[in-house]
């Protein structure tokens, strides 16, 4: 089996490096190893960890906008951003969108930015309509 494997290893660097792909077949015969495996997996975290740092950064900024708007408490706010992840869960949107929601509810009816329950039951029904439709 061996004999084989090496065989077929033999035809197959004769031709990249015939065709001039030599150097790029060797580079992925690389990632093949158990390290370079690990080394695109740590990558891929990396990466991940990057985006959802990000997220997590635009989502507060979101909620500091509304709460600027709102003038609710830190406490109420803490609500609001578990209401709106929960929501996210439920609909089709992003927290941060979510709370942009909120923004443009409260701003179209304002007596709705000081109590945050009525609030988020009113984007809550508003996302409900718009999966609806």
């Amino acid at each position: 089996m061996n004999s084989r494997l090496g065989n077929l290893r033999g035809i197959a660097n004769d031709i990249a490096s015939r065709s001039g792909f030599g150097g790029i077949a060797s580079q992925l015969g690389a990632l093949v190893t158990p390290a370079g495996a690990a080394t695109a997996a740590v990558a891929a975290v990396g990466v991940v960890m990057v985006q959802a740092g990000k997220s997590a950064a635009e989502f507060e900024t979101h909620l500091d906008s509304l709460q600027s708007l709102t003038g609710l408490s830190d406490d109420a706010m803490k609500d609001i951003s578990k209401g709106a992840v929960e929501m996210s869960k439920e609909f089709k949107s992003s927290a941060s969108d979510i709370v942009d929601a909120m923004k443009l509810i409260g701003s179209q009816a304002p007596e709705l930015l000081s109590d945050k329950d009525a609030l988020m039951e009113v984007t809550k029904a508003a996302n409900v309509l718009a999966e609806a439709a």
